[in-house]
């Protein structure tokens, strides 16, 4: 996705160059060059050129105001990433949870991992396999992954090269919503 974006704002600063050029091409025989001429021609392209830099600048910071968080939890964390949901400190992709009846597990995780600029997974004692699905395909899309072990958990094998959070059950809710 974010190749695509790159590619399309170059087009568009090609395409903008272009057209310039391509007036420019088509105004030089039709000019009677005098001093008002050339400050008009200056300004007209003084503003397509700070029309495209505002314009990229856009595109450009679309890309970092929207984030999205996908949060891979056991069941027993609902509560706690409810309120992280509340509190919209990031847009969450919930796991599994926000599935609706008759959707591929693995399409739509894969789908919502894609999306999310951010992946946290939420580790207690025991990983389900929803979660194990979860964080190999996190890491077949090579996403930013954040384990929170809660109390005193350790790492699974699949993310022993993560440097994990390690946070109390009983104040996971304040590390997720920032209180």
């Amino acid at each position: 996705m974010i190749r695509i974006k790159r590619i399309l704002k170059l087009f568009l600063i090609i395409l903008s160059i272009g057209i310039v050029a391509y007036e420019v091409h088509l105004l030089w025989p039709s000019i009677g060059w005098n001093a008002m001429r050339v400050l008009e021609i200056g300004a007209f392209v003084f503003g397509v050129f700070i029309s495209i830099v505002i314009f990229v600048s856009y595109l450009m910071s679309q890309s970092h105001r929207l984030k999205k968080a996908y949060v891979s939890f056991p069941p027993e964390m609902k509560k706690d990433v409810d309120k992280f949901r509340d509190n919209n400190l990031l847009i969450p992709e919930l796991g599994t949870e926000s599935l609706k009846a008759g959707e591929k597990v693995d399409t739509e995780v894969k789908k919502k991992i894609a999306k999310s600029s951010y992946c946290f997974v939420i580790i207690t004692e025991y990983i389900s396999p929803i979660q194990k699905k979860e964080i190999r395909e996190m890491k077949n899309q090579r996403k930013e992954i954040t384990p929170i072990l809660i109390d005193g958990t350790k790492p699974p094998m699949q993310l022993s090269d993560y440097v994990p959070i390690h946070v109390e059950s009983s104040s996971l809710s304040s590390l997720l919503v920032g209180n």
